[in-house]
C-alpha cells in the first residue's frame, strides 16, 4: 500500500485513505496502538522497540498511536501535551530502541479537525513512519531481539 508522505496527513486521510480502505486489519505495513499504551513505560518502550525492528527489518511501515488496535477506530487521541510535547519526546526515544541508532523515521502528529472529530479536545493521533533499514537486520535494545513484520505480526527472526 502506498499513502502519501507522512507529513502530509491529517486527520481526514487518516479515516479516508488509511484506516477505510485497509478495513478492521492490520497488514504488512501497519500497526495500531490505543492511547493505554502510554499508562506503562515499560510496554511502551518494549512494544516500539519490536515495531521499530520489525518494519526497519521489512518493508517499511506505520506505527500509528491513538487508534484502538480491537475496533481500528481512533480513541480520543494522545493527550498533546504529553511529555511536554510528544513529538520531541518520541524523537529522542526513538534512536535508543534499536541496537542501531540510525533508524530512519518520520513522526506527524495529527491535530483535531474543526467539524466532526473523532480526536479530544487537547488531544492528537502519533503517526510515525518507518522506513527499511540499510544496516539490517537490526534489534531491539529491549529484548535484544531482531524482528521481522510478517502479514499482521511482528516477530522474532529465527536462524536458519
Amino acid at each position: 500500500m502506498k499513502f502519501k508522505p507522512v507529513e502530509d496527513w491529517d486527520e481526514e486521510y487518516l479515516i479516508n485513505e488509511v484506516l477505510i480502505p485497509t478495513g478492521v486489519d492490520e497488514y504488512s505495513w501497519i500497526e495500531f496502538k490505543g492511547k493505554e499504551i502510554f499508562d506503562d513505560f515499560d510496554n511502551f518502550d518494549n512494544q516500539v522497540a519490536k515495531q521499530l525492528s520489525g518494519f526497519g527489518n521489512a518493508e517499511g511501515g506505520y506505527l500509528i498511536f491513538g487508534i484502538n488496535d480491537d475496533t481500528r477506530r481512533i480513541d480520543g487521541g494522545i493527550v498533546k501535551d504529553f511529555k511536554k510535547e510528544p513529538k520531541n519526546w518520541l524523537t529522542q526515544k526513538i534512536p535508543n530502541l534499536t541496537d542501531d541508532k540510525t533508524t530512519d523515521y518520520d513522526i506527524k502528529l495529527i491535530e483535531k479537525t474543526p467539524n466532526g472529530s473523532a480526536i479530544n479536545e487537547g488531544c492528537v493521533i502519533i503517526v510515525v513512519e518507518i522506513r527499511p533499514h540499510e544496516k539490517a537486520p537490526i534489534q531491539s535494545t529491549k529484548d535484544l531481539k531482531f524482528y521481522l513484520r510478517m502479514s499482521d505480526h511482528t516477530l522474532p527472526m529465527t536462524k536458519q
